[in-house]
């Protein structure tokens, strides 16, 4: 006959065994969560120490796209902000994407970027081409796989603009990481709306008052580094110095007021011809430069006509709505054809638009 204690014992001992295993899972459990917690951390704080070395918009948008191609498997990636018309969003960087679009539109109701842009909510597409193509077609990426799109919200109601991630494969974005990638946007999105008010506040301290371009300040600080980026990567780099004809006669003849008028109007005529990444300055009185990265001196002249040719055909009205008819003179310099250092492109520079004026100005002139 068996012990009734020896029963007893044993059944309490296959309880504590159970209770055992049971704590040993928790814990496992709890340490799970506890990696998890701590690799999210360490990816933010790598994060962290990317995007706080700089203030400059251009590295900030460079940081967030290396990280994402270091740190997480992405097949296409793209980043865009908010613009100031209601109806768009600016691609400002990208990954892999074949066809990106630069402006995409968040109009059409049944579109990810719409809802995800009007409804500040994450958009997941676990299998695109299960879904209707319409609905992806502004983001320019492939027409299968996964889809993430995050919302920059730097904090809550305030959208800046919209995080796009691809994956070539179905159901690509497991849950875990889809909160991993939340929180990281979230700090992203701080970064880059601090990044754009900055921007915007240098933006006037360089600005010139009456035209709105960039003044002799920011051009002095803009060519230093265009020069260092140009030298340390064997680029070519064009400036194009400006002066409006006769302009001291016309302001002499029709007064100061009508003189600005006509900065105004050359200035903006020149922005509208030109890339986003070149760099209209006015350089003083009625003078202005212009810098064009990674341009040759050969296309630069192009460039140049260009501008010129604009402006000749261009007639001002004044108020009396009388026409006005105004050119300008040009001269091309490029580094390192014609100077090793600011002072020699700008005297190359300088020398060709005297050249220009010399010759019965309304022309371009290329430093020799």
């Amino acid at each position: 006959m068996k012990d009734p204690n020896q029963n007893l014992e044993n059944s309490v001992a296959s309880k504590n065994i159970d209770n055992l295993y049971q704590e040993i899972e928790n814990l496992n459990k709890v340490n799970s969560e506890l990696n998890e917690k701590i690799k999210n951390l360490e990816l933010l704080v790598q994060l962290n120490y990317n995007l706080n070395h700089t203030l400059e918009k251009t590295e900030i948008l460079n940081s967030v796209k290396d990280f994402f191609s270091t740190y997480f498997y992405i097949d296409e990636y793209s980043l865009m902000l908010k613009t100031d018309s209601e109806d768009k969003l600016e691609l400002v960087s990208s990954l892999g994407l074949q066809k990106p679009n630069i402006w995409a539109p968040i109009t059409r109701k049944k579109s990810v970027l719409n809802r995800a842009f009007h409804q500040n909510e994450i958009v997941y597409v676990p299998d695109i081409a299960s879904t209707n193509p319409e609905i992806i077609k502004e983001l320019g990426c492939k027409q299968c796989g996964s889809l993430l799109t995050i919302p920059l919200l730097p904090e809550p109601g305030r959208i800046i603009g919209l995080l796009n991630l691809h994956r070539s494969g179905k159901n690509a974005f497991p849950e875990q990481e889809i909160e991993q990638l939340k929180l990281i946007s979230h700090q992203i999105s701080q970064v880059i709306d601090r990044t754009i008010l900055f921007q915007n506040y240098q933006e006037l301290a360089y600005s010139d008052g009456l035209t709105g371009v960039f003044n002799r300040r920011y051009f002095d600080q803009r060519f230093s580094r265009e020069i260092l980026r140009a030298r340390r990567y064997s680029r070519k780099l064009s400036i194009l110095m400006v002066d409006i004809d006769h302009f001291k006669n016309f302001n002499d003849t029709f007064g100061h007021l009508m003189g600005d008028e006509v900065l105004k109007v050359v200035a903006k005529n020149l922005e509208k011809k030109l890339r986003r990444a070149d760099i209209v300055c006015r350089y003083g009185g009625e003078e202005f430069v212009i810098i064009l990265p990674e341009i040759n001196c050969n296309h630069a002249s192009i460039v140049a006509e260009k501008l010129r040719s604009s402006i000749d055909a261009f007639r001002y009205k004044d108020n009396n709505n009388h026409e006005h008819h105004i050119t300008i003179s040009i001269g091309v310099a490029c580094f390192p054809d014609h100077g090793p250092d600011i002072e020699g492109i700008m005297e190359s520079a300088d020398q060709a638009l005297y050249e220009a004026k010399k010759c019965g100005r309304n022309l371009v002139r290329i430093a020799c």
